[in-house]
């Protein structure tokens, strides 16, 4: 009970902290108000999501999942962690493939690219790049997200999908605090699409995160086809 409800503590968090930082902005600059629209409408959506998924614990409820494309869902990722990574002057550079469309449960997909990058900053700090790469490969898509921060030692790195484990900051190299409970949500939900999730690190240098994910054809009853578009016609 208690690893559930900070794990959907943790999220939530994730939610209104996205929300939070577009709503300062739309105070100051009525340019941003229709693009805080949407970022609001996206994320309650999240937030109804994490609720349901709780209800599908429950009642055994199949999980809901979407007929999408994982390079729409990193940059939609991207928009919602912008600004906080430009005020950290942080570069993201994208090397996107063209890759097959899949089916997942795209809110939770979200939620694993959303804390990763998350950690990703705060191990970097300021001044820093994390680097986005997705390609296809022999029936699964790849994700790649890696970072220049502080990296992680080596006698925490088989841990740190562990519920609850962490360093003081996020991978020891920042003032912000760990809950321990970002990564082993990002396990538990690539396990679920029967995916892998890797990392490599050195410290001084940066970390790595790789993701596989199978490439998985639409069951009718269970899929809903969605539109390309969600946070990507706010721009």
């Amino acid at each position: 009970i208690g690893l559930l409800a900070a794990g959907v503590s943790h999220e939530f968090n994730n939610l209104l902290t996205s929300m939070f930082g577009f709503a300062q902005l739309a105070d100051k600059d009525e340019v941003y108000r229709e693009k805080l629209v949407r970022i609001v409408l996206d994320q309650t959506e999240r937030g109804r999501e994490i609720t349901e998924s709780l209800l599908s614990f429950s009642k055994q409820r199949p999980e809901r999942t979407e007929w999408v494309d994982l390079a729409e869902i990193l940059d939609q990722v991207l928009q919602l962690t912008e600004t906080g990574l430009e005020n950290e002057n942080i570069l993201v550079h994208k090397n996107f493939q063209s890759v097959s469309k899949t089916c997942v449960n795209a809110g939770k997909i979200q939620q694993v690219f959303v804390n990763i990058i998350i950690n990703a900053r705060h191990a970097i700090g300021r001044d820093g790049k994390i680097r986005l790469e997705l390609w296809e490969e022999n029936g699964s898509i790849f994700t790649l997200i890696q970072d220049t921060g502080a990296g992680i030692a080596p006698e925490h790195i088989d841990r740190i999908f562990e519920p609850f484990y962490t360093t003081k900051g996020a991978f020891g190299g920042s003032e912000v605090p760990g809950t321990g409970i970002g990564l082993s949500v990002c396990y538990n939900i690539i396990q679920e699409h029967d995916g892998e999730i890797s990392v490599e690190s050195e410290q001084g240098v940066g970390t790595s995160f790789t993701i596989r994910l199978p490439i998985r054809e639409p069951l009718e009853e269970k899929v809903s086809v969605i539109p390309s578009t969600s946070l990507a016609d706010v721009e």
